[in-house]
């Protein structure tokens, strides 16, 4: 971790660089998406800080990554779908792959959602490098989904 723990305050608070940050959230939202997802829903929600140390770092990169998706995000060069068994919402990953989202709707006998070219999130590679998904975090409750009829072969 490239961070450190600020105690001048009542209580400990995580502190490290904003772009750290973002890349670390993406990072962990890659390895633990539903201890990412629990984070980014309290911070919405207001939910006071976790008292675990690892709590309140994983809460101080969901606040980095949805501060970045609010003033950092920019449009998508082309479409991006999600293959999932639920409608899409909140933040989650989408793909400029097509085949990635029909794959994963096959797996978990889904569907494919699809978004427009122009949406706005945020593309995982200029944070974290090479990806060959070619992933996006987008918030879907703003861009407002749509499922595609693929007639997916099982």
């Amino acid at each position: 971790m490239r961070g450190e723990w600020d105690r001048s305050g009542e209580f400990p608070v995580w502190v490290q660089d904003h772009r750290s940050l973002v890349a670390d959230a993406l990072s962990s939202w890659k390895g633990a998406t539903s201890d990412m997802e629990a984070h980014f829903h309290d911070s919405r929600r207001g939910v006071p800080l976790p008292t675990s140390g690892s709590g309140k770092v994983l809460r101080a990169r969901a606040d980095a990554l949805l501060w970045e998706l609010e003033h950092a995000a920019r449009s998508s060069p082309r479409p991006l779908y999600r293959g999932s068994h639920r409608r899409p919402s909140g933040v989650a990953p989408w793909s400029e792959s097509r085949a990635v989202a029909e794959a994963w709707a096959r797996k978990g006998a889904g569907v494919v959602y699809g978004v427009p070219k122009g949406t706005r999130g945020l593309r995982v590679a200029d944070y974290l490098g090479s990806d060959p998904e070619r992933e996006w975090l987008v918030d879907a409750d703003a861009a407002h989904p749509t499922a595609l009829d693929l007639n997916l072969p099982a």
